[in-house]
């Protein structure tokens, strides 16, 4: 589920509370990155470390992101403030990243 289209992305979030989607999208970082997440989440606070690079927001923010955002934007969210403590990743690994930066190519042979 961690490159779904984002009409199905929006039905798991719309079907979660923010806490259990935090987990969510962090099982879709780990999977991604092939590198563990822990996440602790303390007066309203969250603290991601995914591979030694921690993270703390709000869950309000997470919140935000959730309702407001597109599909992907909790996920793009984490992934700019890991950029920020030094995380590195190519935005064109793979679909998962390509959703949450919303890079669309065609494919080859499409008209």
């Amino acid at each position: 589920m961690m490159g779904s289209p984002g009409w199905m992305r929006k039905l798991i979030s719309q079907n979660m509370g923010i806490e259990e989607y935090v987990f969510y999208v962090a099982r879709c970082l780990e999977s991604e990155f092939k590198s563990h997440v822990q996440i602790k989440i303390e007066n309203e606070t969250i603290i991601l470390n995914l591979g030694g690079y921690e993270i703390t927001f709000s869950l309000l923010d997470a919140q935000d992101k959730k309702e407001k955002g597109g599909s992907y934007e909790l996920d793009k969210f984490i992934l700019n403030q890991l950029e920020k403590v030094g995380f590195e990743f190519d935005r064109e690994r793979s679909k998962y990243i390509q959703y949450c930066y919303e890079i669309f190519h065609r494919d080859e042979g499409e008209i």
